[in-house]
């Protein structure tokens, strides 16, 4: 996990070379000058690979989950799917995307329903407390 996102990038620089740039790729290029800081690149690309992976993973199980709990949604948005590609056995392009309002809307409420990343952290108080004529007992979060 380590060694790998970074040696893929630093071998395939040339072909991962877009508009815009990856960021590993800018960071490259810039030219590490120490081995501390190919150590941090290093430790950086893992950090970005394993928090992609982690949260694709845990967007794809809630998708999984939804499905299986609404078998009418899924069965209209297969739909939808089967008539934008019609005979075509290929997969949907980003193209498509517009041709995909369902779809879209799944994928939308798939991430608002079970959040891989939390919007904001819970607050509470480590005491009672009085606010502006409100009282907040200890430990418990506003509603």
């Amino acid at each position: 996990m380590v060694h790998k996102p970074f040696n893929f990038v630093l071998d395939n620089k040339d072909m991962l070379r877009t508009d815009p740039a990856p960021i590993m790729v800018k960071m490259l290029e810039d030219g590490p000058t120490t081995d501390a800081e190919v150590k941090l690149l290093r430790e950086v690309a893992s950090v970005a690979y394993g928090a992609a992976s982690d949260t694709t993973a845990s967007a794809l199980m809630t998708f999984f989950l939804a499905m299986a709990l609404h078998p009418t949604i899924q069965n209209r948005a297969q739909a939808e799917i089967d008539a934008v590609l019609s005979a075509s056995s290929s997969l949907p392009t980003f193209d498509q995307k517009g041709s995909l309002p369902y779809i879209e809307a799944v994928l939308r409420e798939v991430l608002r329903w079970r959040p891989v990343v939390p919007l904001c952290v819970p607050h509470a108080t480590t005491a009672d407390d009085t606010y502006d004529g409100y009282f907040i007992p200890r430990g418990k979060p506003p509603m």
